[in-house]
């Protein structure tokens, strides 16, 4: 009800009380760390904590585990992030599902095309070098058709069962 009224503070404070009661519910902890990604000074490995406890590696509980391995991927641990979206890719899901782009992160980073395709592209982000998948979907079709091989770009941050997508992609002048 809290959060239906858009009362965070309360709606945290009530779910703080049921984890002290009944810390090894899995929903309680996934309510939480939703609850706790609207705050913005919580400490990511609090995100992880919660987001890791939300499902168990059997169930189908995929929101808490695409939230997991996002926060995984926030706090630098790419491996075990890419190992869980490796598992999430095979989720039975609907396509539109499991490609829509989620949660998005209000960093913007640069970087530049390293792979292009016909549909999609990869951009190797600046300063970390990691390869980011990006859909031409995400991307104005006049800044879709000027991308090439080198092309700098600023893009944000989206997750969907596949992984981290680039978002909001224009061109760096």
């Amino acid at each position: 009800c809290y959060q239906e009224r858009d009362n965070k503070d309360k709606s945290i404070e009530i779910l703080q009380k049921a984890l002290e009661a009944s810390s090894n519910r899995r929903e309680l902890h996934y309510a939480y760390g939703k609850a706790l990604l609207t705050m913005s000074d919580i400490p990511p490995e609090t995100l992880e904590y919660h987001f890791k406890r939300a499902y168990s590696p059997s169930d189908r509980n995929y929101e808490a585990q695409l939230l997991y391995a996002r926060q995984l991927f926030i706090n630098g641990n790419y491996q075990d992030s890419k190992n869980i979206f490796k598992e999430l890719r095979y989720a039975k899901l609907p396509f539109d599902l499991k490609s829509k782009p989620r949660y998005p992160l209000e960093s913007v980073y640069q970087g530049a095309i390293y792979q292009v395709e016909a549909t999609y592209c990869f951009i190797r982000r600046d300063g970390i070098f990691d390869k980011i998948y990006c859909h031409e979907n995400n991307v104005e079709s006049i800044i879709w058709k000027a991308m090439a091989m080198g092309s700098r770009v600023k893009f944000k941050l989206g997750f969907n069962m596949h992984g981290p997508i680039a978002i909001d992609v224009s061109m760096l002048v």
